[in-house]
């Protein structure tokens, strides 16, 4: 698997944006916005409050499969900075973003259900001569 470009990484970037945030789909997101509203300094920004901030950072580390520190994400200011972080830290095979995982997934699997999926789509034959 190859890098991402930092293209790539920004398109998915705002999406988790969108979705942690709670953004309509026609909100232009840009490098320059603010994760967090500064009042001194103004300017567009994300309107993202602390717990925002912490559960955005749990979603890119989970969906990014990367750690970040809360010494480097304290240093988010932009979204522009949290790119940055993820283009720079972005592992040699790159990452491997849900869409990908879900479809490797599908590849992988043998075509068997787990016994608790049977169990819930197929009604077992006791369960029937109880019902009846």
């Amino acid at each position: 698997m190859a890098k991402l470009t930092r293209q790539a990484i920004f398109e998915h970037l705002k999406k988790v944006l969108k979705d942690q945030l709670g953004l309509a789909n026609n909100v232009e997101i840009t490098e320059d916005m603010l994760i967090v509203e500064d009042k001194k300094k103004g300017g567009p920004h994300l309107s993202a409050d602390s717990l925002d901030v912490l559960e955005l950072k749990m979603e890119v580390e989970e969906q990014l499969d990367i750690t970040i520190s809360d010494k480097d994400a304290d240093k988010f200011r932009t979204v522009g900075d949290l790119l940055n972080y993820l283009d720079e830290h972005q592992p040699d095979e790159g990452y491997q973003l849900p869409a990908e995982k879900a479809s490797s997934e599908v590849a992988a699997d043998d075509g068997e259900k787990p016994a608790e999926e049977s169990a819930l789509e197929e009604p077992s034959a006791e369960a029937g001569a109880e019902a009846a």
